[in-house]
């Protein structure tokens, strides 16, 4: 499971200057000069706790328990070493926050993940079921509707990642431990942290605030009341927190929440390109002070990029006037972005600075995905493949950089062969699969060994099964 944390920094406000001016004492203040931060952030934290709740999920797990364990029938058995499937309830802890005064309420993906039962706790005490309305694994984001609750709820406006600086004063509120809700203070330590986590957006809030195990979904707040963030992870050796906190921007949050007034289902807007990091010898060829960017290796034929003027080779350097400091700012920027929007990319052809506009649409559902679940006396009994097309690769969590090949788009329980969401089959028996229509030609002929050569990411496997 994983762990978020925030962290309570007080010393610094020792070293602010203590006035006796006189300062709003009213609730609805908030502090807005460094003497009314050195009173208290106790008006910020009025406005702000009534959004946060606690969240307690419930999920099946799957397993098995061994017989020998028991000691009655492990000695009845004897040598007997085989297992019985066990199913038990695995509870989950922790927190998010009200964007909207009609019950939606954004948490991570992680806590509610296959959750059979989900329930919030509000700063009040009171208590409702929640259900699911956009589930995101790719972000690590997951929005929830609270049921049966009277409307207008305490709610929180977001705020965007491009108005927050370095050194800014920060509070985390969550239920760490599930002692209750608590808030704690910090600075921003950094912005932009793209080297760090997991999924297929990468692009933190960094924090020194405490988090703990129960803080995740849960709100880091500026001093204005606004949302800036989901309190997600935490770097450490020894799972406590050591000032190294991230949140996933409220940039990204904003886009969720849309999704839901437009359907509920996740569909990101497309460029229609493949790129990489710049080599370091490419800036330097370019006379560029740092390999700062992405460089574009390819452009899909009949995309809002190709229709742009977009070429290999180019380098993106900005998106509407923001850096792009590498891969996963660039992926974060067009992620933040609606179908239907226009961007201009600032772009670096050669030694030529060019601006370039791109209307970004829908992922192309061509060609077509064919989506077939395989059936028969072989080792993909129970998997459903399909042909690789843009729609494909937006609708799945995992990493497809190519089009050949066909991929895994989801199993069956019963499926005896361990493959994931996002393989892709690349070889049957030897034979090179590039259509569902060659998977199930391969699979017409039966062999005591059966040979497979799937790619899981970067990485190429090849293993065999014998019936």
């Amino acid at each position: 499971m994983k762990e978020y944390f925030l962290t309570t920094v007080l010393s610094a406000f020792s070293l602010l200057p203590i006035s006796t001016q006189a300062v709003d004492p009213s609730p609805e203040h908030v502090p807005q000069t460094r003497t009314e931060m050195a009173q208290s952030f106790s008006p910020v934290v009025k406005k702000s706790s009534p959004a946060v709740v606690n969240i307690y999920a419930k999920r099946k797990v799957q397993g098995t328990i061994s017989i020998l364990s028991d000691p009655f029938f492990g000695s009845l058995f004897g040598p007997f070493s085989g297992a019985l499937p066990m199913e038990r309830i695995q509870n989950a802890l922790g927190s998010g926050v009200i964007v909207r005064s009609d019950g939606l309420v954004i948490t991570n993906h992680h806590i509610v993940e296959n959750a059979s039962e989900i329930r919030l706790v509000l700063h009040d005490g009171r208590e409702f079921e929640a259900h699911i309305v956009v589930d995101d694994a790719k972000t690590d984001l997951t929005l929830l509707k609270i049921q049966n609750a009277k409307v207008p709820l305490p709610y929180l406006e977001l705020r965007s990642i491009d108005t927050l600086e370095v050194g800014d004063l920060v509070l985390a509120i969550g239920n760490p431990f599930g002692v209750g809700q608590s808030v704690t203070s910090g600075i921003i330590s950094a912005l932009a942290r793209t080297h760090v986590g997991e999924g297929g957006y990468r692009y933190y809030i960094q924090t020194d605030a405490s988090i703990n195990r129960g803080n995740s979904g849960g709100a880091l707040v500026s001093l204005d009341g606004k949302l800036v963030g989901v309190n997600t992870f935490i770097l450490s050796t020894s799972g406590g927190s050591h000032g190294l906190g991230f949140a996933i921007p409220a940039d990204l949050i904003r886009q969720i929440i849309s999704v839901a007034d437009h359907g509920g289902k996740v569909i990101r807007p497309w460029l229609g390109v493949k790129h990489a990091p710049i080599p370091q010898e490419v800036a330097d060829a370019l006379g560029m002070a740092r390999a700062q960017g992405t460089q574009i290796v390819a452009v899909l034929k009949n995309s809002p990029a190709e229709k742009a003027g977009l070429q290999v080779g180019d380098i993106v350097t900005h998106i509407d006037g923001r850096i792009i400091e590498d891969e996963q700012a660039f992926i974060f920027r067009i992620g933040t972005k609606s179908i239907g929007d226009k961007i201009r990319l600032h772009v670096q052809r050669k030694r030529d600075s060019l601006e370039i506009d791109v209307t970004l649409t829908a992922p192309a559902d061509i060609p077509a995905r064919k989506l077939t679940t395989l059936k028969g006396r072989h080792p993909l009994d129970g998997i459903t493949i399909c042909n690789i097309n843009p729609a494909v690769v937006a609708e799945l969590a995992a990493p497809i950089l190519e089009s050949e090949g066909v991929v895994v788009f989801s199993i069956a329980k019963e499926a005896a062969i361990e493959l994931m969401p996002g393989d892709i089959l690349l070889k049957i028996n030897g034979k090179k699969i590039a259509s569902v229509s060659d998977v199930q030609s391969a699979l017409q002929i039966s062999f005591p060994v059966w040979r497979f050569t799937i790619k899981r990411g970067d990485q190429t496997y090849k293993f065999s099964i014998q019936r």
